[in-house]
């Protein structure tokens, strides 16, 4: 089968990342078709971003409004599917590709969604001298006892461990920055667009998880600079980000009281006010 890849991004406001995303991608993959969904409105600036690579295919979506990532993956899937894509990476518009996403296509005969290493902005080393790394976009299973303990912790204690250079090794969750799947699989098996943003790559995860699998290859794929698109949302991704999580939790644990659910949401609004974290007491 030839391999016509499809690369969907949803931008908010992301006028100074996605410029060298869209450079990244024709420089490792020219050929692929690229689809935007522009939840921010400013149509016209994400046009005239896409205009300076001419040499990419790229079609700019307007949702007509903040419809949230989800939603806006899916109409750029569904764009990518109609003109004839048989594979789609799910890409943020803050990570910039190191090698190609078809060196990725091959273990798709073995799992259903594949990931790989994506190395933060700046980072100079990446294997250690055992060929070894944790990579930041591989997450441990999100549960009640988790989201306690990170509560408490922080998100340091999120990550699933270290993997081997080159070997593809199973992982319980990949971050949605990064995501390559057949187009078939996405369209039998789409984000969930309940969630507005964040915890739709757990859940969507979870299921292939039930499949085929989920997993990453030790290889680096791409650079990172995390938290761009979050620090573009202000508050309101603090806000989606714990409606998302909270609305997972209670999806997983129909049976838990509400009182043990909203247990780690009290104890992370006492230990972020302590430790005087950025979003402010407000939005907390």
């Amino acid at each position: 089968m030839q391999v016509r890849l499809g690369i969907a991004v949803v931008t908010y406001n992301s006028d100074a990342t996605l410029s060298d995303c869209l450079t990244s991608i024709a420089a490792h993959h020219p050929d692929a078709l690229v689809a935007i969904s522009e939840n921010s409105g400013q149509i016209d600036s994400l046009r005239q971003v896409a205009a300076d690579h001419p040499g990419l295919d790229v079609t700019v979506l307007d949702p007509g409004g903040n419809v949230g990532f989800a939603r806006g993956v899916n109409l750029a899937a569904a764009k990518l599917e109609a003109a004839g894509c048989t594979h789609l990476l799910i890409l943020n518009p803050d990570v910039e590709l190191l090698a190609d996403p078809l060196l990725l296509v091959p273990f798709l005969e073995r799992v259903d969604v594949v990931g790989g290493v994506l190395v933060g902005d700046g980072q100079a080393e990446f294997f250690d001298s055992a060929g070894m790394i944790r990579p930041s976009n591989a997450k441990r299973r999100v549960t009640w006892a988790s989201t306690l303990v990170q509560a408490l912790v922080g998100t340091r204690f999120n990550g699933a461990g270290a993997i081997k250079a080159g070997e593809l090794q199973p992982v319980p969750q990949l971050d949605g920055a990064y995501l390559l799947q057949t187009t078939a699989y996405y369209q039998a098996n789409p984000l969930d667009d309940r969630f507005e943003l964040y915890f739709e790559d757990v859940d969507y995860c979870d299921r292939a998880r039930a499949k085929r699998g989920v997993a990453m290859v030790g290889t680096v794929v791409g650079r990172h600079v995390a938290g761009v698109s979050y620090r573009s949302s202000g508050g309101r991704a603090y806000l989606a980000n714990r409606v998302s999580h909270a609305r997972y939790l209670r999806g997983r644990y129909p049976r838990l009281p509400r009182a043990a659910l909203r247990l780690p949401f009290a104890l992370e609004l006492l230990t972020r006010g302590l430790t005087r974290q950025a979003e402010g007491p407000a939005i907390r």
